[in-house]
């Protein structure tokens, strides 16, 4: 080593190995965070999917194992990785969000700085993602001339609204035909039509029922019209819920 040093040209040989260790290192962390990233936003996206605090918890998780280690490979550039861990914030209900972070490290075994004594370098990653509640309302058409395909439609409603949480977002159901009908309100009210909540705001807690959803859509079925299809009262339906939320209120 000393030899090395003290000749020019070693010196340089030296500098030319160690950037072969930096150019690996910069190329595993960059490759870290684009698996933590991708870990984050899949966990966040997951917490929809559980049925309890605990099971929420556990969807999230198992997204970002599962998309973790489809972007970070084990063994990658020789890389040991710990992780990744992932935490999950409680929900916030005066911001209406829930926050997580996943966070990973990776040991790389140097090539050449092993030589200097630097056996190995420690490569940390961290992502936030933050899931914002959601309020939505779904405007569906149930006209006659949907009849044949009525079933395709009212399965895709169905697989829609399970990508939303039945604990932190809100979710409406309006159909149209000659005129609207909102079947299922913001407030999580099945048929407001004959139990419409009260005019002006709404009061709401967060979350919806899904068994409410699940009955809707099993009795849903296309309506005959005299008139033509409605969509525009529908959407004034559907803005109505949304305008007559008090948010601030959950």
């Amino acid at each position: 080593m000393k030899i090395l040093q003290g000749q020019p040209k070693g010196q340089i040989l030296l500098l030319a190995a160690l950037a072969v260790d930096a150019g690996r290192a910069y190329g595993v962390k960059a490759k870290l965070h684009a698996a933590v990233d991708a870990a984050s936003y899949e966990a966040a996206k997951a917490l929809a999917q559980g049925e309890d605090e605990d099971d929420m918890k556990e969807k999230a998780s198992e997204a970002a194992f599962d998309y973790f280690r489809a972007n970070f490979p084990s063994d990658y550039f020789g890389a040991q990785c710990s992780g990744p861990e992932l935490e999950l914030s409680e929900r916030k209900s005066e911001q209406k969000m829930r926050a997580l972070s996943v966070s990973a490290t990776a040991r790389l075994p140097n090539i050449f700085a092993g030589i200097l004594g630097w056996k190995s370098i420690d490569l940390p990653a961290r992502s936030r993602a933050v899931r914002k509640d959601a309020d939505v309302v779904l405007v569906l058409e149930s006209s006659d001339a949907l009849r044949d395909s009525f079933p395709q439609v009212k399965q895709r409603v169905a697989t829609f609204s399970d990508r939303f949480s039945q604990h932190d977002d809100r979710m409406s159901l309006v159909t149209f035909a000659a005129g609207a009908d909102p079947v299922i309100s913001i407030c999580g009210v099945y048929n407001p039509a004959k139990d419409r909540p009260g005019a002006g705001t709404f009061n709401c807690g967060s979350g919806y029922q899904k068994s409410n959803f699940a009955k809707a859509f099993l009795e849903l079925s296309p309506q005959m019209a005299a008139a033509a299809a409605a969509p525009e009262d529908a959407m004034k339906q559907a803005q109505a819920q949304l305008d007559g939320l008090r948010s601030d209120l959950r």
